[in-house]
């Protein structure tokens, strides 16, 4: 019965050493997961700040992509105004020049 006791006890002694270690070990792997958790977190947090980055130059091209249509539309109109202008202009000299060309 005595030695049953103290193979019992020995038994119960190396179960809770390594349980013990088991529990260390654990931790261990938690302490690594949370570092890599918290890493992939700032890295995260990195590539969103890029993102949003990303997004207000899109948004910053987009507007200015959008002025300068608006801008070309007006250019354009002007453009067209001088050619008509350019065109009546080049007519009253072609009409002189050939009364010019009368004359002579």
């Amino acid at each position: 019965r005595r030695v049953q006791d103290l193979i019992d006890r020995d038994t119960a002694k190396n179960k809770w050493t390594l349980a013990e270690a088991n529990l260390r070990d654990e931790k261990g792997r938690n302490k690594k997961l949370r570092s890599k958790i918290n890493r992939l977190e700032e890295e995260n947090a990195k590539v969103r700040s890029e993102n949003d980055s990303l997004y207000m130059d899109k948004f910053g091209l987009d507007e200015e992509i959008a002025r300068l249509n608006w801008s070309l539309t007006f250019t354009d109109e002007d453009m067209n105004r001088q050619k008509v202008g350019y065109e009546a202009e080049i007519a009253k000299l072609q009409t002189m020049n050939a009364e010019v060309n009368e004359k002579l």
